[in-house]
């Protein structure tokens, strides 16, 4: 039986359809069409130092940044950690159903309309925020699932493949060079070997996935 811990920090994202993506489509923008996503579970905030070291425990970072999106993984690795715990990384749909819900086409988790103030971002103008942030600093940035950190902080990972071993990324960064970069239907496309201390990841986890038996749950 799946252990109730498993779902901490997790949210029930309910089956619709919803509209994702923009009408300009392109290699660095999702594209705009309605589609049905079943029922899963998401993960609130990106996966964090603390947790990963948990189920990883050689992993070794600053003692500061233990609530800090883990990040500088490559896409096994990645995979490695989503094994062990019976999670798995979402969608590029699912995700953007997390960030954007499903009754409008909003370019932001919170809306249409940006802010500096919901979200880690590199500041346009002087060279600061240039760095992740606690995963739970930016409240006001909230998707309407809740979920933080959907526009800003770390660029995450998604399980959809581009092409192959090129894989999507969601969500923008502390350094992305201009807030377009930090809409919903924004990507990135990398390398499943890429490394970078600005890429990160959140899990979900299917409301009827068979979990294999010798999971691990990491100990609270």
């Amino acid at each position: 039986m799946l252990k109730e811990s498993l779902y901490k920090n997790m949210v029930l994202i309910a089956a619709s359809e919803f509209c994702m993506g923009s009408e300009k489509e392109g290699r660095f923008t999702s594209p705009g069409r309605k589609v049905m996503v079943e029922s899963f579970y998401m993960d609130i905030y990106p996966v964090t130092n603390n947790e990963y070291q948990k189920v990883i425990p050689s992993w070794r970072f600053d003692s500061e940044t233990g609530n800090h999106p883990v990040v500088g993984l490559t896409y096994d690795e990645i995979s490695e950690y989503c094994l062990l715990t019976g999670k798995r990384l979402p969608t590029e749909m699912e995700w953007e159903k997390a960030a954007r819900g499903d009754s409008d086409r909003r370019l932001y988790p919170w809306g249409d309309k940006f802010s500096s103030e919901k979200c880690n971002c590199r500041s346009f103008f002087f060279f600061v925020k240039q760095k992740p942030v606690s995963v739970e600093t930016y409240r006001t940035g909230r998707s309407p699932y809740g979920c933080f950190d959907m526009s800003g902080n770390v660029w995450e990972w998604t399980d959809t493949e581009f092409e192959k071993e090129y894989y999507i990324l969601k969500g923008g960064a502390c350094t992305s060079p201009a807030k377009r970069y930090l809409t919903i239907p924004s990507r990135l496309v990398v390398h499943k070997d890429c490394v970078n201390r600005n890429y990160g990841f959140r899990c979900c986890l299917s409301v009827n996935q068979k979990i294999q038996k010798g999971l691990l749950v990491y100990a609270e």
